[in-house]
């Protein structure tokens, strides 16, 4: 910004000048001294055209610097909000997944589900479904929390003829 006050002052002090020299001159009827100042005057309008677009440019860069800034400030303002709703919600969520079951959890331990199997059309592949609806006709499949078999020794869980049921 100094830089610019500078050329013109400087511009201003040449202008001036030129028109003392343009007075004074000795020979004032001589042609060559005046298409000489009337070229200065010339160029010096020039420049000064040059130097007030360089001026409106850089008015307008720094207004679109600033606006920049001010969209930075905003988005880092938005990124910082969001992360703060993020870490809230995983909170919440650790907070919910710690709590604790005030009721202590109870196991019955049941065997023979093959043989139950054979009893309900059509058999279900999954012991866990055969136990379920085992359940659901007996009244007790709103009591019970988990079905999780015991799997054999082949680790195919079709195959499995033993559960725990964990009631609540």
């Amino acid at each position: 910004m100094a830089v610019r006050g500078n050329l013109q002052s400087r511009l201003q002090t040449i202008e001036q000048e030129l028109k003392q020299i343009n007075e004074t001159a000795l020979f004032v009827e001589s042609e060559n001294i005046k298409k000489l100042v009337d070229a200065i005057e010339k160029i010096i309008g020039e420049v000064r055209d040059n130097l007030n677009e360089t001026k409106d440019a850089l008015t307008e860069t720094e207004a679109c610097v600033e606006e920049m800034g001010r969209d930075y400030v905003k988005k880092a303002d938005l990124q910082a909000y969001l992360d703060d709703q993020i870490k809230e919600a995983v909170n919440k969520i650790v907070k919910k997944t710690e709590v604790e079951d005030d009721w202590p959890e109870r196991g019955l331990y049941l065997t023979g589900i093959g043989r139950l199997r054979g009893t309900l059309v059509p058999p279900p592949e999954d012991p866990c479904d055969v136990v379920h609806t085992i359940l659901h006709r007996v009244g007790s499949s709103a009591y019970y929390m988990k079905i999780v078999p015991v799997l054999p020794a082949s680790k195919i869980q079709k195959d499995t003829d033993q559960a725990i049921i964990y009631f609540s």
